[in-house]
């Protein structure tokens, strides 16, 4: 009966050592990954809230932009066409 209670015991020591560690590594990717996370973080100071800057910076539209420069020498070229 003891070597029963032994494996049992062994068993589910086992178990709770495996649950552990996926509950670290669960909060490892939520530090890196999650809402408030590091990469989190990064992007948003890289790339503003929402990606503002990265939609800023190709934003046709919007005078002193890379793409606005692109379709005024687009446009200007399709101008002198006709």
């Amino acid at each position: 009966m003891a070597d029963k209670m032994d494996y049992v015991e062994r068993d589910s020591v086992l178990l709770i050592q495996g649950r552990k560690i996926d509950l670290e590594f669960e909060s490892k990717i939520e530090d890196v990954f999650g809402e408030q996370g590091i990469f989190s973080v990064l992007l948003k100071e890289h790339f503003g809230e929402n990606g503002k800057a990265v939609t800023d910076l190709f934003d046709p539209s919007k005078i002193g932009t890379p793409m606005y420069y692109f379709k005024s020498e687009i446009m200007k070229e399709i101008g002198g066409m006709k």
